[in-house]
């Protein structure tokens, strides 16, 4: 049973679920003879390595799904655009996600000026919900967030006052979030700029670039 393929590691790039592993390595090993009690053995054996791999991502499984039911969060309703655009475009293993802006639990938008409508605080608060309707209208393009592998790139507008001067922090509303939920995976290459005035008089506005599994 040691020389048995399933002591020999992966083929790159090949496996793409837990079943597909299963089903490798029992077929490496079909052509031995083994007894019950060994076949029971190497089942388990087989087990043991799956839920290890899965558990390392090693499978490229990033379970974001799990993640969300994990920290509790709940997305909202993903947004019909609004206008003549696509919401996420895919080329190659790149997503381009067109500017997203806070939709509450609720569906309703929300608005205010940062300076003036909004504290520091709360304009990162919309940020966040920044964050969460992104991902709602990720995975609505997408089909899961599970083939999100990195957040590359963000730019986020912030609607405020000419006197305001903390773009970042309210911007850090939508990165801690993102690192939040992906990791490390989350935190991308980011600018944050002040704007006179957002569509609807929304506080934040983003868009972003991701990589995408394979």
């Amino acid at each position: 049973m040691m020389g048995c393929a399933a002591e020999r590691r992966f083929p790159s790039g090949g496996l793409k679920s837990i079943s597909n592993a299963a089903i490798f390595i029992v077929s490496r090993c079909s052509a031995t003879r083994f007894s019950a009690s060994e076949w029971r053995t190497l089942f388990s054996v087989v087990g043991k390595i799956c839920i290890s791999v899965y558990n390392l991502g090693d499978l490229k499984v990033m379970r974001i799904e799990s993640r969300l039911l994990e920290l509790g969060i709940t997305l909202p309703p993903t947004p019909t655009p609004g206008g003549i655009y696509t919401p996420v475009v895919v080329v190659d293993h790149l997503a381009y996600v067109s500017g997203q802006v806070p939709y509450g639990p609720d569906g309703k938008i929300v608005t205010g000026r940062v300076g003036s409508d909004m504290t520091e605080e709360q304009g990162a608060a919309a940020a966040r919900t920044v964050a969460l309707t992104m991902l709602a209208t990720i995975k609505a393009s997408l089909g899961t967030l599970d083939r999100v592998k990195r957040i590359v790139k963000v730019l986020g507008f912030v609607n405020c006052t000419p006197e305001f001067q903390k773009h970042p922090a309210v911007m850090n509303g939508f990165s801690n979030t993102m690192v939040e939920i992906f990791g490390d995976a989350g935190k991308a290459a980011r600018s944050a700029v002040g704007m006179g005035s957002l569509p609807f008089n929304v506080p934040v506005e983003v868009e972003a670039v991701l990589e995408l599994h394979p």
